[in-house]
């Protein structure tokens, strides 16, 4: 999710909020897909996420800030069978950090506000890469032997964009639709080619997402939650619905 979510800053008004991400609600594994084949990404996708943000109004229509995301690994799962765990001096999480800008623009009256926001996030991402020594292009053995090889660090630029709608029913309740796409990383996780080992697989694709929630601001106490559905078409990469609560504070 965005780390700016909800309504408007004034000018000289701030935000400070803590989120958590529940990245997966069902099951990673797809179970009509056990099998992986030639070409398939292996990757681990977090259960959950934390984070946090501070943004400020700096003008009438304007507001910047900054966010950070964190995942441990072992709240992670794979997304198939036969993905290998890091090996266990080589854990590595996942970090993230970023700024971003929103505008807010109301439509025929205060009660509707279209806001536009941008994140260009950086996380470092880790790939594992073992080689099997018992394993051919055409077989795999069901007791195949793998040795770890070496471990890939890279860091990304993820941009975030999204268009949210939101819509003040009460003084301080809210509820908001937005639609969004950002760039994610995946990788080839089972490659037949050995002479493809010493190249990195890492490598970006867009994910897009619908999302609608509520948020409720009571004096500086603000909290929301916020239901998306991520769309992305990379085979065997399934997010699934996501949830996302804020707590935070409203400072004038």
């Amino acid at each position: 999710m965005p780390a700016r979510i909800g309504g408007a800053l004034e000018q000289g008004s701030g935000r400070i909020t803590a989120q958590i991400n529940g990245v997966r609600t069902g099951e990673v594994l797809d179970l009509q897909h056990l099998g992986s084949s030639d070409g398939d990404p292996g990757v681990f996708i977090p259960d959950v996420q934390l984070g946090a943000a501070a943004w400020m109004g700096i003008a009438k229509w304007i507001e910047v800030g900054a966010q950070f995301q964190y995942a441990s690994l072992s709240w992670a799962s794979p997304n198939a069978v036969g993905v290998l765990d890091f090996p266990a001096d080589k854990q590595e999480d996942m970090f993230l950090f970023g700024l971003g800008a929103r505008g807010n623009f109301e439509l025929g009256d205060s009660k509707l506000t279209l806001s536009p926001i941008l994140e260009l996030n950086a996380a470092s991402v880790s790939q594992a890469v073992f080689v099997c020594s018992t394993c051919t292009n055409d077989f795999v053995p069901s007791n195949a032997d793998y040795t770890f090889e070496r471990l890939d660090r890279e860091v990304f630029i993820l941009p975030n964009t999204a268009l949210q709608l939101s819509y003040a029913v009460l003084d301080g309740l809210r509820f908001y639709a937005m639609l969004g796409a950002q760039l994610s990383v995946t990788n080839v996780g089972f490659d037949a080619d050995i002479s493809n080992l010493p190249d990195t697989t890492l490598e970006n694709f867009v994910v897009g997402y619908f999302a609608a929630g509520v948020e409720a601001q009571v004096e500086s106490f603000v909290v929301s939650a916020t239901f998306m559905l991520p769309i992305e078409d990379v085979e065997r990469i399934d997010f699934g619905p996501t949830f996302a609560f804020q707590i935070g504070a409203h400072i004038d």
